[in-house]
């Protein structure tokens, strides 16, 4: 797929990493306040794992099934 790195929005309203790395929620959770989110870097071609508060804004990404 195509992905565009729409960086992240911090807890208390800023933006970084914009056109640098893109983030996605994934469906797994670890606490009530963690989650598992999934990355990339712009020039990379690798996919990462991260676990990091709901707090924190990325992009979704819809899958129709």
């Amino acid at each position: 797929f195509t992905a565009l790195p729409g960086g992240e929005r911090r807890p208390a309203g800023g933006y970084i990493y914009l056109e640098e790395e893109g983030h996605w929620w994934t469906s797994r959770v670890s606490a009530s306040t963690m989650g598992f989110t999934r990355g990339m870097h712009y020039n990379g071609d690798e996919v990462y794992d991260d676990l990091e508060q709901l707090r924190v804004a990325f992009s979704i990404r819809c899958v129709k099934d």
